[in-house]
């Protein structure tokens, strides 16, 4: 509302469910992993200013990875705070913040024990990622070097190193970008204006339509060319390839 001037608005952004396959190699990465690849100055002058969300919880400031504004630092905190905000259900107090511990619904609280939660961030850490297509169709390589040309890479970058220091091919650098224009009105966090998300894994992307944070493009195509700011270059760049360089890419 501030940022608007508009004191007595509100403003809803719909939101698309995410995955959490593969989930616990994302809470594996080191933070030194995502902070490199950090440019909020745009120091390469690319136009690319990747941010890494930092988020002041009740034990200090740590970086955030998950949730589309990467405002959840860690698994276990995505899970109580989804327990909480999504369902209803109350959590055991763990001192981070991010727990609802009591309601007001008559059922005892904490509705949900510690080893039910404990399960619960077990099963989730152990998802496994979302395998790659395993095609074999020539289109697959070209589309996977036009990836890279087009300029998709400078934000979906192709592997991260995971706690094992093995490589997490999430298509993804964990950062915050604007890729909305600049007039777009939407939700505001501290640390995330309007506008600002956290790079989508790309990771089995092919099951998961419709795309983008509100689930407004129904293909693939759809979404490219609805990313703007900082992806105003990748977008034109594609926009450019010829009709049978995008069916490539696209089947990348």
């Amino acid at each position: 509302r501030e940022e608007y001037g508009l004191d007595d608005a509100d403003v809803f952004e719909q939101r698309q469910t995410q995955t959490v396959f593969g989930a616990g190699l994302i809470d594996g990465i080191p933070d030194a992993v995502i902070l490199a690849n950090e440019d909020p100055d745009d120091e390469d002058e690319d136009g690319v200013r990747g941010v890494a969300r930092m988020i002041e919880t009740k034990v200090g400031v740590e970086l955030g990875r998950f949730g589309w504004k990467a405002q959840m630092p860690r698994l276990a905190d995505f899970a109580r705070d989804a327990m909480g905000a999504e369902c209803g259900i109350t959590t055991p107090i763990d001192g981070r913040g991010f727990a609802l511990a009591e309601d007001a619904d008559g059922v005892q609280d904490p509705e949900l024990s510690q080893q039910d939660l404990d399960d619960l961030v077990f099963f989730m850490t152990h998802l496994a990622p979302p395998a790659p297509g395993g095609s074999t169709s020539p289109l697959r390589a070209e589309g996977e070097t036009l990836f890279d040309t087009v300029g998709c890479v400078k934000c979906h970058v192709p592997s991260l190193d995971g706690a094992d220091g093995q490589p997490v091919r999430l298509f993804s650098d964990l950062l915050l970008h604007r890729i909305m224009p600049d007039d777009f009105r939407g939700m505001s966090e501290p640390g995330a204006p309007a506008g600002v998300y956290r790079t989508a894994p790309l990771w089995g992307n092919r099951d998961r339509a419709p795309y983008l944070h509100d689930g407004g493009a129904e293909t693939v195509d759809e979404a490219i060319r609805n990313h703007f700011g900082e992806a105003d270059f990748a977008r034109l760049n594609y926009l450019g390839l010829t009709d049978a360089e995008r069916e490539a890419l696209l089947h990348f």
